[in-house]
């Protein structure tokens, strides 16, 4: 996997958890909308969401009056940190093990 490939990745990384983060505090996806059969994924994608949470309560020390795109924002920067450390660590050990093994 090549720097582009690596960087389309954590971007498209980025791009569902802000736009998990707008459906979820912004849109009108809530655990009463979405179905006893969905609370529970409901609640895995709450606890993903919390980077972005806990900087609108840095910025605003109340989450419910920090503007929705901040939140958006600092998850986006997160996840796709994230992914991109992950994807570039991965290529590097898959690299030492081709070489190990004489490819």
């Amino acid at each position: 996997m090549g720097y582009t490939n690596r960087l389309i990745a954590s971007l498209a990384v980025g791009i569902i958890f802000a736009f998990l983060t707008w459906l979820t505090v912004g849109g009108d996806l809530s655990p009463l909308s979405v179905g006893p059969e969905f609370r529970f994924l409901f609640g895995i994608i709450s606890v993903l969401l919390i980077p972005g949470m806990f900087l609108g309560f840095l910025l605003g020390h109340n989450v419910h009056i920090v503007n929705i795109w901040l939140m958006v924002m600092g998850n986006f920067i997160v996840y796709f940190g994230v992914a991109y450390l992950v994807l570039a660590k991965w290529e590097k050990r898959r690299g030492n093990h081709q070489k190990k093994m004489g490819r």
